[in-house]
């Protein structure tokens, strides 16, 4: 096998390989980025640095652009905003996935399936988010797993599929806690107590704000508000009034969040201040998650019924039905687990197939190999075969010298060929075919005598060896066996020989003789 051409191959296909990557467009404008070394830090200096880019969009190549349309939306999220138009993440995926650039087409994957989600097209967003969660789990990105399986969290939750809500919660906690980041792990806690509260998993609820309160004075505005309202909600079941007041107010004034609105205008509502619980319900319509939304109308519909406004309680009714229409037709709660379920089943299959393939292919490389080294032996046993043949013949031709024997005198013993052997031996190496043939040639009137007998070449070797004087281990070595099958084929072969049954010293006796 010429190992050199080998080599040469393989340096030619690694140098494609590394070319083809070098090959990839990449972003070269300086904002850009700096942006993207910020997006996680500081999401709204990365944005401010994107939009400066644009100054000079001129000079963007397609990569710059792609990477301008996931700062953009990626920072937007990670200041927990909102975009409704797709058009900038979409065409960043297209490039990345074209590109093949995996770190980044999983986060332009979750950021157009989080697009997708805000814009109630949750079927489509199932797909995205799945996809970038496969991508992030083999590219073993902490932060990236992080932001996916809240992602998942959060959709699941919203489609009221609490179970997958959970479990992806729970996922969320566990890269959170290894990664130290306190305001993930605050986040994480809160949004399990959550999905509890809305479970009516009221002891799960109060175990998990429990663990958040040692972290609120640790972590920034948005997650203390949300750590206050989860407090609120817990204070209110148990009937703490004044308590859960006073947190929702410190949680309006960090941060109006759509959750703590409506949970004060409840508040407000049970209070007796009725005017301003209506104007806080009204807010309520305005957001983005359904159930608070849902709530907020059914809470107005029963008020207006109640003071006699039927006709405000209808128009309500009617806008709080298309809401109902609307996330039926984009949020099928069965049909999103089913999604979840088909996708995730497709990946177990790709994988087993690709296992299978891979089995089937190394099962493939070894037959091949095991055929290769049956021919190589069969080859090399012919090439002995034939000159083993050719010897004999040789020796025939000359009749005087047939009817002499084979004398082992010092001189033989003592041969270059013999001495050599017995150094291979030593070192636990096996003779090359020029060492076979040197042997046979000198022991040409032997194998002529041994042709009148049914032998293997490894049993002629054998019978050459032993009648050489080489001890059994060294005979073991030589023959590339083990002692002990050296030593049961001595034994077979004093029966083949002599006719006789009888041990292996036996035969080492009566090969020499011969």
């Amino acid at each position: 096998m010429d190992y050199r051409r080998i080599h040469i191959f393989i340096f030619i296909v690694s140098l494609s390989l590394f070319m083809v990557g070098c090959s990839r467009e990449q972003p070269n404008h300086a904002l850009l980025l700096d942006a993207e070394q910020q997006i996680d830090s500081n999401p709204l200096r990365a944005l401010e640095l994107a939009i400066q880019s644009m100054a000079d969009s001129t000079a963007f190549n397609a990569a710059d652009s792609a990477l301008y349309g996931l700062i953009i939306t990626e920072g937007v999220h990670k200041l927990r905003s909102y975009i409704l138009s797709d058009s900038l993440i979409r065409k960043s995926a297209l490039f990345y996935e074209q590109q093949g650039d995996k770190h980044r087409l999983a986060r332009a994957w979750l950021h157009y399936g989080l697009v997708l989600n805000d814009n109630h097209r949750t079927n489509e967003a199932v797909e995205f988010l799945k996809k970038a969660e496969l991508l992030a789990i083999h590219l073993n990105d902490n932060s990236l797993s992080h932001d996916v399986f809240e992602a998942l969290g959060i959709m699941n939750d919203e489609a009221n599929n609490r179970a997958l809500a959970i479990s992806y919660y729970k996922k969320t906690l566990e890269t959170a806690r290894k990664s130290g980041n306190i305001n993930w792990i605050a986040t994480s806690l809160n949004n399990l107590a959550s999905a509890y509260d809305r479970s009516g998993d009221a002891k799960q609820q109060a175990k998990y704000s429990e663990e958040c309160r040692p972290l609120l004075d640790k972590v920034d505005k948005h997650v203390k508000a949300s750590i206050l309202t989860n407090q609120a909600s817990i204070d209110i079941k148990q009937g703490y009034m004044l308590s859960a007041k006073e947190s929702l107010e410190k949680a309006m004034e960090l941060e109006p969040q759509e959750t703590t609105t409506k949970l004060y205008a409840d508040l407000l509502a049970m209070w007796g201040e009725t005017g301003q619980a209506i104007d806080y319900w009204y807010q309520s319509l305005n957001g983005y998650k359904p159930y608070i939304q849902i709530d907020a109308y059914k809470k107005l519909i029963n008020y207006y019924k109640q003071t006699g406004n039927k006709e405000r309680a209808l128009a309500l009714s009617e806008r709080l039905n298309r809401v109902y229409q609307q996330l039926r037709e984009s949020t099928d709660t069965t049909n999103i687990s089913l999604l979840q379920n088909k996708f995730d089943k497709q990946t177990s299959d790709r994988k087993n197939s690709l296992r299978l393939a891979c089995l089937l292919a190394a099962i493939a490389l070894l037959v091949a190999v095991l055929l290769l080294v049956v021919w190589y032996h069969r080859h090399r046993m012919g090439r002995y075969e034939r000159i083993i043949e050719n010897m004999v013949q040789e020796y025939h031709r000359d009749e005087e010298t047939t009817r002499k024997k084979w004398d082992v005198t010092e001189q033989l013993l003592h041969s270059s060929v013999v001495l050599r052997l017995h150094s291979l031996a030593t070192r636990g190496k096996a003779p090359q075919e020029e060492d076979w043939t040197e042997l046979y040639a000198m022991g040409k009137p032997f194998l002529a005598t041994l042709s009148q007998y049914p032998l293997s070449i490894k049993e002629i070797n054998i019978c050459m060896l032993s009648k050489l004087g080489f001890a059994p281990s060294e005979i073991a070595v030589l023959t590339s066996s083990s002692p002990q099958a050296i030593t049961n084929s001595r034994i077979r072969l004093h029966t083949k020989l002599f006719k006789t049954k009888g041990g292996a010293k036996d035969f080492d006796s009566r090969i020499r003789e011969m």
